[in-house]
């Protein structure tokens, strides 16, 4: 029967963390999990840390490799279309396969794009003109600002009271570079 390399990765750190988990226990106490809460976040906290570099790390290479494809298409890019073409010249082809992939010309259709420059201007314009390009929308924050200074309710609102309450909780520490 074919094991799951995901089941066999898991059962290994599940032996690693009962290794540790003993090795922390320190004995027998009248409490035998009092250490558990302890060391739990203690893991949490070193897991936390290791993905913190990991990312860090991630995002340098991820940089470094943009630099070097950007470096490589300042150098190359215009010799590599400039031969594309070369090899198109005189024909109905828009492309040309190579051994790495394929290049050459597509047809980009036409776009539109709207940027607005002065809102109040086009606000005043467009409630006119293209009364469908006016949105309104009411902001919760406001809306709960006016009702806790003013204690009304306005029609077509429902308040929501959650009483406080205490919940579980298990997080880990702060990153830090020491950990």
């Amino acid at each position: 029967m074919d094991t799951n390399p995901i089941d066999e990765a898991m059962a290994d750190v599940f032996a690693e963390l009962e290794l540790s988990a003993k090795h922390e226990s320190g004995g027998e106490s009248e409490h035998p999990d009092e250490w558990v809460p302890n060391w739990y976040l203690q893991k949490l906290t070193h897991y936390a840390a290791e993905r913190e570099k990991i990312k860090i790390q991630f995002d340098r290479r991820m940089a470094e490799i943009a630099r070097r494809e950007h470096a490589l298409s300042v150098r190359w890019g215009s010799r590599a279309m400039a031969e594309v073409d070369r090899l198109l010249a005189g024909g109905k082809k828009r492309s040309v396969d190579f051994e790495f992939g394929r290049a050459g010309h597509r047809r980009v259709a036409k776009s539109v794009r709207i940027d607005i420059e002065d809102m109040d201007t086009l606000i005043i314009a467009a409630a006119e003109s293209c009364p469908d390009a006016i949105k309104t929308t009411v902001g919760k924050k406001e809306l709960k600002d006016y009702m806790e200074k003013t204690g009304e309710e306005l029609p077509g609102m429902r308040v929501v009271v959650t009483p406080a309450h205490d919940t579980f909780y298990i997080g880990s520490q702060k990153f830090d570079e020491g950990v």
